[in-house]
């Protein structure tokens, strides 16, 4: 998918490898949030384990955190783009990557 005026700054993956990257990311999407570039949604890959997160809203900015792997799902408000925050804060690594769907 050919990513839109609204969303193109978003489409570079970016990795965490440490809790201070988790929390930038965090503050970051709610931002874009706030702004109403991107909305959580309730998408999910068909086939794929889920994982029990907390509300997204309801996400600290520097934990401590509820559990050690957090998943979400965030649209482009603009053209459908989806995106992916993945966590693994107990490891310290993931990150932001764009979905693409074929």
């Amino acid at each position: 998918m050919k990513p839109c005026e609204q969303c193109k700054e978003l489409q570079s993956r970016f990795v965490v490898t440490s809790r201070l990257e988790f929390s930038n990311l965090l503050n970051a999407v709610k931002d874009n949030l706030k702004e109403g570039i991107i909305e959580e949604t309730d998408y999910w890959p068909p086939g794929q384990i889920k994982f029990d997160c907390p509300p997204f809203e309801e996400m600290k900015d520097h934990g401590p955190w509820a559990t050690d792997i957090y998943a979400y799902y965030f649209r482009c408000t603009a053209c459908g783009q989806l995106f992916l925050l993945q966590v693994d804060t107990y490891h310290g690594h993931g990150g932001w990557n764009t979905v693409v769907h074929s």
